[in-house]
């Protein structure tokens, strides 16, 4: 064999040199290894109680060895790793830009269609969401995102499969993110799935009784913050009248974008929205599948109309900018 390094010839140690003491009778079996006369009974027994025993032995110090320095080798490349985090560029981040990390992982984390089994609760009111798992990450990360408002101005209430589904916990969830968004403006998702929650008098159906009554202080919690929504998407169900938006008449004097969607495929009944007449910076509407609003349209820049049912209201808008329909 020759060396790589000076290519001259390198000699492999015999078995001997490795382990001595297995062939102190060395002698009597270099007969074996020059010829092919058979072993005798007495050369079968030295090989098998002595010398296999003491290489198998040698081996296994050797592999231990190995061992030992694999773990060796483990132990620092962990504690590699964990000072080349101390000086990564990651922890090194402006508060600035990780905040805007976390918003857009917060944002993306609302998305309510990997919560819409039975009996969940989804939203803010999710225990995994984002905004509730990354301060747990660590203090650093606790203080930015807790000193963003911005994270926690999105309110997103989506109604379970059932309104008792929701618990005093939710209530609590919803207190604390509205505390943390301290004076921040609110961008508003209320998604009514089944129930009807107004009915055509303008009541709220949800009774004032445990356990749907969390159900309803989550609404009214939302209602009583709406001087600050600047955004409200709002879904209904699609059932009557809904003059319960009629409280908010005169209560919004920071909303510029609504939009107000049905979550009904068909609808058989027109549905009337009323209480968004007085708001002074609004310019955007979305409709969807609705028959008539109270809009001041006058003062509306865009309008979006999705399905086919609102062309006859849509005579009131003849002194909009810009109208966007789509079918």
């Amino acid at each position: 064999m020759l060396c790589t390094g000076c290519a001259s010839e390198v000699r492999s140690p015999k078995a001997g040199e490795l382990y001595p003491d297995a062939l102190d009778h060395r002698g009597a079996l270099e007969h074996l290894e020059n010829t092919n006369e058979p072993a005798t009974d007495a050369d079968v027994s030295l090989v098998s109680s002595i010398v296999l025993p003491a290489i198998q032995n040698k081996r296994d110090e050797f592999l231990a060895s190995i061992r030992r320095l694999q773990d060796a080798c483990s132990r620092l490349s962990a504690e590699e790793a964990r000072y080349k985090n101390l000086i990564s560029p990651c922890r090194r981040l402006p508060r600035e830009i990780l905040a805007e990390i976390f918003q857009h992982a917060c944002i993306f984390d609302t998305d309510d269609i990997a919560y819409s089994y039975p009996g969940s609760c989804p939203g803010i009111f999710n225990p995994q969401a984002a905004q509730w798992t990354i301060p747990r990450v660590c203090m650093s990360w606790r203080t930015v995102i807790l000193n963003c408002q911005a994270i926690w101005s999105t309110i997103r209430v989506i109604e379970p499969h059932y309104a008792s589904c929701f618990e005093s916990k939710h209530v609590d969830a919803l207190t604390l993110t509205l505390s943390r968004s301290r004076s921040h403006l609110l961008d508003v998702v209320l998604k009514e799935k089944h129930h009807g929650f107004w009915d055509s008098s303008g009541t709220n159906q949800i009774p004032d009784t445990s356990p749907y009554r969390h159900c309803r202080t989550i609404f009214e919690t939302i209602f009583a913050e709406s001087h600050r929504w600047r955004t409200a998407v709002l879904y209904l169900s699609g059932k009557g009248t809904r003059n319960a938006f009629v409280s908010l008449h005169g209560r919004l004097p920071n909303l510029t974008n609504l939009a107000l969607r049905v979550t009904e495929s068909k609808i058989t009944t027109p549905i009337v929205i009323t209480g968004f007449s007085d708001c002074p910076r609004l310019h955007t509407v979305e409709l969807q599948r609705l028959v008539e609003t109270d809009v001041r349209w006058s003062q509306i820049l865009h309008v979006v109309v999705i399905g086919n049912m609102l062309h006859e209201n849509m005579r009131q808008e003849s002194s909009r900018t810009s109208l966007s329909h789509t079918e």
